[in-house]
């Protein structure tokens, strides 16, 4: 919403369910410089020859930007030599909201949870029916509000903040209804996807690059071509069954994610991509459910 506005926005995305380790990207910079051969020290040219390959192969996914800045992340940290024991540790600990640079003019859009460590000239939180009853979430709340530096605005719909005093509070009332908004952006997770069912489609999943497109088709995505590509788990299928319900429509996805994946009956991985699908909200009118453009 905000960029349609015209606003400069970011989503902070984390990578809950999985470890940047299995991203493709990382894994592939991994075998360009030998992790798992003999040798454990990387000397400069094959480090330098490895980011080179990576932009040549990944530079259009989506996914580079995270997997450069991860990158230079570690040369900041190990400048005299690097190790790949010490890289694939740096790894292993990383998460995506490490290496979002925050000393920009964009608008950044985040939960609590992903702030920490950081902090922005203005902060705006949001708090729908939020329960403040155990120390955890008096900690999340202590974190969110002093990430603001100048100016903190609080929206929230319930009692939680009343009696509270501070210099230069202010207090503002809103009584107007709000309906649920015409567009959502859903990005799915590992339990929102049929992992196992990846296995018989590794013929197209494996052409996919992250920011590719894909088209929806009942309780599946399929590429270009129409061949499935992914299809939604028994939970999400049922997520997707309310957002129906309530007017919403698929308007078009995308490949967020290509990851390596294997459960415990397996032998060698697969790839799995989890999407991101834009919703827009219709109008239902009549009593029959059906939608109004």
């Amino acid at each position: 919403m905000l960029l349609k506005a015209g606003l400069p926005a970011r989503l902070i995305q984390a990578n809950e369910g999985f470890s940047l380790y299995n991203l493709v990207e990382i894994r592939y910079f991994m075998q360009c410089i030998g992790l798992h051969e003999d040798g454990a020290a990387i000397d400069e040219e094959e480090w330098e020859e490895s980011k080179r390959n990576l932009y040549s192969v990944y530079g259009r996914s989506s996914r580079y930007e995270l997997c450069a800045g991860l990158i230079k992340a570690f040369e900041s940290e190990y400048r005299k030599s690097r190790y790949k024991s010490d890289f694939e540790v740096f790894v292993r600990e990383s998460s995506a909201e490490d290496f979002v640079e925050t000393g920009t003019s964009e608008i950044i859009v985040s939960t609590m949870h992903k702030t920490k460590g950081k902090e922005y000239d203005n902060v705006v939180i949001m708090l729908d029916n939020f329960k403040c009853d155990k120390d955890e979430e008096r900690r999340l709340l202590y974190v969110a509000f002093t990430r603001a530096k100048n100016n903190l605005a609080i929206h929230l719909n319930t009692g939680l903040l009343d009696g509270i005093d501070a210099d230069g509070l202010v207090r503002k009332y809103d009584n107007a209804e709000y309906s649920r908004p015409d567009e959502v952006d859903l990005v799915l997770g590992m339990q929102d996807v049929w992992l196992s069912d990846f296995s018989r489609r590794q013929a197209v999943v494996s052409k996919f690059f992250a920011g590719d497109p894909l088209y929806v088709k009942d309780a599946m995505l399929c590429d270009k071509y129409d061949r499935q590509a992914l299809r939604f788990s028994s939970r999400f299928s049922k997520e997707y069954g309310k957002l129906q319900a309530e007017g919403y429509v698929p308007e078009r996805a995308e490949v967020d994610t290509v990851l390596m994946w294997k459960n415990n009956e397996m032998t060698d991985e697969i790839r799995i991509i989890l999407p991101r699908i834009h919703f827009v909200r219709h109008k239902l009118c009549g009593t029959d459910g059906n939608l109004e453009e």
